[in-house]
């Protein structure tokens, strides 16, 4: 499947959009951003590569903090307009939302998401790859990282009962 991958461009969330990035493809998923520069503007284009992909999966840091607030922190107001785009697009989404976002979701409210923190977000792959699964329909992605898990004599008895 073909997810596109809303993130800040950030320096000090890199490792994270990495990361995230690199499981998708092991599992083989194609992973689209707005990243790469194109001669149309900017809103164009990443609203093209929202409509070419199956999933949008936006991953919502923290920016900057929020005076007056305990640990409330702002999130990039382009991966909250990305987001609104695919939701009117009707585009499958899953929302990665780290801990301390300040009210999310807000229009996003009945849509599940999956939190992390920042030095863990690899504790919230199984999540994301149950929801993938449930949105394309294919359990077997799900069955594989369960295996990953508990190893290949379970993985056969899962699969087994399937």
């Amino acid at each position: 499947m073909k997810i596109f991958l809303a993130h800040s461009f950030s320096e000090d969330i890199s490792s994270i959009i990495v990361e995230v990035q690199e499981f998708l493809e092991s599992l083989g998923h194609q992973c689209i951003s707005g990243e790469k520069p194109e001669s149309s503007g900017v809103s164009d284009k990443v609203k093209k590569r929202i409509n070419d992909c199956d999933i949008f999966l936006g991953i919502f840091n923290q920016e900057n903090k929020i005076s007056g607030e305990d640990n409330a922190y702002t999130t990039s107001n382009w991966v909250i307009q990305e987001s609104g785009f695919a939701l009117g697009k009707e585009k499958g989404t899953i929302f990665l939302v780290e801990n301390g976002i300040y009210k999310f979701p807000g229009l996003q409210g009945d849509l599940e998401v999956v939190f992390f923190d920042k030095e863990m977000v690899s504790k919230s792959f199984t999540k994301i790859s149950h929801m993938i699964s449930s949105l394309d329909g294919n359990k077997q992605e799900e069955y594989e990282i369960i295996s990953s898990e508990v190893g290949n004599d379970e993985k056969n008895r899962i699969i087994s009962n399937c």
